[in-house]
């Protein structure tokens, strides 16, 4: 299995790498339809198009306004799916901003769904590069309690956990995080149990490192 993150290349306005973003929101003139002569950006269009055109503050305001594009969904699912521990409201405040930076760039293609997911790839990737920094998610959280861990000291963690290959994070969100059986993820997969308990050590480990150390009991006489 391979890490699924996509090619920091990627030009925000270029088309997302996964197509599963959704029915598009822009009404593209079919190619089989005359040309009028007018401008890409002179194209008939739906409401949701609407809301990227202006400044970024004002696309920002827009969009963190009930999240009319559905970003929530689409940051969820690919946090999943990159196997990425970040808490979704931080992930999805970051995808507005991201989709209000880089809106200006729109001219409808691809359709809009494309183009929010890349949108929403991009501000992972930021994330993921970041210095590790702010309060620990909500999996962090859980995941402190389960392990007996320094929740203060998972950012750390976060940051050397999302830099390892895909198959171990994979590994340890679904033997630990998910719970899944090892016997189920073995064969199915084509990886042996073996390769797959590896690689969620390999994570595992990381985490392991965070806990407290205690002080020596006192012996008594």
């Amino acid at each position: 299995m391979t890490d699924l993150r996509p090619d920091r290349s990627l030009d925000p306005s270029s088309p997302a790498r996964s197509d599963a973003g959704g029915p598009s929101c822009v009404a593209e003139v079919p190619p089989s339809a005359p040309s009028t002569g007018a401008r890409p950006d002179e194209r008939v269009r739906r409401p949701g198009h609407e809301l990227l055109r202006g400044t970024p503050q004002e696309v920002l305001a827009r969009l963190a306004a009930g999240d009319p594009l559905g970003l929530g969904p689409r940051v969820s699912r690919a946090l999943r799916r990159r196997r990425l521990l970040f808490d979704d409201a931080r992930a999805l405040l970051r995808a507005f901003a991201t989709c209000a930076r880089f809106a200006g760039r729109y001219r409808g293609r691809p359709g809009l769904g494309r183009w929010l997911d890349a949108q929403v790839e991009l501000a992972l990737d930021t994330l993921v590069e970041e210095p590790p920094a702010g309060p620990p998610s909500s999996r962090e959280l859980d995941l402190a309690q389960r392990l007996q861990l320094d929740p203060e000291r998972l950012a750390l963690a976060r940051a050397r956990f999302h830099r390892l290959p895909f198959a171990a994070r994979d590994a340890f969100y679904q033997l630990v995080l998910d719970g899944r059986p090892l016997d189920d993820l073995a064969y199915p997969g084509g990886r042996s149990a073996v390769e797959i308990a590896r690689d969620a050590r390999r994570a595992l480990a990381i985490f392991l490192e965070l806990r407290p150390v205690l002080p020596p009991r006192e012996i008594r006489p």
